[in-house]
């Protein structure tokens, strides 16, 4: 929902069409024009910021979708299969699908310049893509537990993750 704060009132609803399903999860991004949203539903949604309106779905996948990244030409997110969806935030068009592992990809993330996608997964570790080639650039296992957020810093310079476990790591996101 888009809330008035002066008003307190509800301005728009952005539903999703499939049913929920467990484990529960849901994230919303938005730009200046739309709003994004991807779920345990297994789609990936642009709306019309203003009215709510479906205007373009991405994928409808068998996975539940745990977080969702855009940039000014990308919308990327992760998935419990493993698998980083990445698509032209515009046309919708299927740009490249980025294996992590077999357990859960919890979180991605896009450098400003769109030539890197980083993802990390609940197996502690994390994963840099080249969004030009699609090659994996490097694999870092940096928790024994799962990684719940990331966060590219310093002018895109470090990567800050998150674990379950409470820690925090701050790597080169050159080299993990």
């Amino acid at each position: 929902r888009r809330w008035n704060l002066s008003t307190k009132e509800v301005v728009t609803f952005y539903r999703h069409v499939k049913p929920r399903k467990d484990p529960e999860c849901i994230d919303i991004a938005s730009d200046c024009d739309f709003t994004y949203s991807a779920s345990d539903d297994g789609m990936g949604i642009k709306f019309d910021k203003r009215t709510g309106k479906i205007l373009l779905t991405y994928f409808e996948c068998d996975a539940n979708i745990r977080k969702i990244c855009i940039s000014g030409r990308l919308f990327a997110s992760s998935a419990t299969d493993g698998v980083i969806r990445v698509h032209d935030k515009v046309t919708g068009a299927w740009i490249r699908d980025l294996f992590h592992s077999y357990d859960e990809a919890m979180d991605v993330r896009i450098s400003k310049d769109e030539t890197r996608l980083f993802s990390g997964s609940m197996d502690g570790s994390i994963k840099c893509f080249s969004l030009v080639t699609g090659e994996e650039l490097y694999h870092k296992k940096l928790f024994d537990q799962w990684i719940w957020s990331l966060k590219l810093a310093f002018n895109d310079e470090v990567l800050i993750s998150g674990s379950s476990d409470g820690s925090v790591a701050f790597v080169s996101s050159e080299t993990g």
